[in-house]
């Protein structure tokens, strides 16, 4: 299985580096398959002005966030915090905890720091994706804050897009 961790800084209109040392690779190239998929099922997401990025580790030559995130695939759906407005049993079935590996937890937020303020709105949008089927769910507003202690406690979801703003 893989994994995404795909963020758009709103308007932002030219790519910046990240500016410190990073176990994190932050990559701002966005493939033609990954464009199309997006422009498909995350018509929402894929039509907010900005630019993409997506964090990645590397593991013989192979860029992916396999290494940087995980879930709990075997978590019951009443302990996780589904949307109230979805009831079909294969969507909710896809929505798994993000977990972020400890040991990247420190530069994973830092970079989500730096991202929001490159944003002209600070905003971001927040995907983090797995394969299973592909339904746009978007989560209002979150403050970022609010979004690193949700992630701490395993309430934020995979294949939900989250509208972090700056605290």
């Amino acid at each position: 299985m893989s994994f995404e961790v795909n963020i758009l800084v709103v308007n932002q209109n030219k790519p910046l580096p990240i500016p410190f040392l990073s176990f994190i690779e932050v990559i701002n190239e966005v493939d033609d398959k990954m464009a199309l998929r997006l422009d498909c099922t995350w018509k929402f997401m894929s039509q907010t002005k900005g630019i993409w990025y997506s964090l990645v580790k590397e593991d013989d030559g192979i860029k992916n966030a396999f290494l940087l995130c995980t879930s709990d695939f075997e978590i019951e759906s009443e302990k996780l915090p589904i949307p109230f407005w979805i009831d079909d049993e294969d969507i909710i079935y896809n929505l798994t905890p993000l977990i972020i590996h400890k040991e990247y937890i420190e530069e994973f937020e830092a970079i989500l720091e730096f991202l929001i303020e490159q944003s002209p709105t600070n905003n971001l949008m927040f995907l983090a994706r797995y394969q299973g089927s592909d339904y746009e769910i978007i989560q209002g507003t979150i403050s970022l804050s609010n979004f690193i202690q949700d992630l701490k406690n395993k309430k934020i979801l995979f294949n939900v897009c989250y509208i972090i703003t700056n605290d």
